[in-house]
């Protein structure tokens, strides 16, 4: 079953490229041309796409590694449609590893399918709540500014603004490390119950 879950990880993206290359415009005043901006949509759809299915795709670390393999490829080829420099492809592959290992670390502590459904529930609010939020905010006036929640998201596009996303970058080691003691240490105690 996991097969299926491999193939909607690699059309979401084929069609994300797709749509880039057919230069499908998604609003009246979308960049000219619309394929420039085939490595930021990717880079997106991945990190939204990867939050919403990781306890699928993410079981272990063959089906991890392969998840990450693909992602890069798939990046590397909107970097050849998109024109986007060498560089930035590297720091945005960079940051869509961080987030790939932090939700396949999260993936591996729950032991219920109960639990892996709330740490879904988070993963996904914290990588799509920003980015909702700021997409909704003209649709209610002169609000006061919404701030980013410092999502892969936000990291993602900050890359491609080049910046250096330093809020994203704290809150993907903010979940990294935990979740890295947390496996180890159960680990650990695994390997001395054995003893």
């Amino acid at each position: 079953m996991r097969w299926r879950w491999f193939l909607f990880w690699l059309l979401v993206q084929l069609i994300s490229l797709a749509l880039s290359a057919t230069e499908t415009p998604f609003s009246a005043h979308y960049p000219s041309p619309p394929e420039r901006l085939a490595a930021p949509q990717l880079a997106v759809v991945q990190v939204s796409v990867l939050a919403l299915i990781f306890p699928v795709l993410l079981q272990d670390l063959p089906s991890a590694l392969f998840a990450l393999a693909s992602a890069v490829v798939m990046l590397m080829l909107a970097a050849l449609l998109s024109a986007t420099p060498w560089p930035i492809i590297a720091a945005v592959a960079g940051l869509v590893f961080a987030w790939h290992l932090a939700l396949y670390l999260w993936n591996q502590i729950p032991r219920s399918s109960q639990l892996r459904s709330v740490v879904l529930a988070i993963a996904a609010a914290f990588t799509l709540t920003g980015p909702i939020m700021v997409y909704l905010q003209p649709e209610y006036g002169n609000t006061p500014s919404i701030p980013w929640i410092p999502s892969p998201i936000e990291g993602v596009l900050a890359i491609f603004d080049a910046t250096f996303p330093l809020p994203a970058t704290i809150s993907l080691l903010l979940l990294i490390f935990p979740a890295l003691a947390i496996v180890a240490l159960r680990r650990r105690r695994a390997t001395a119950s054995l003893l």
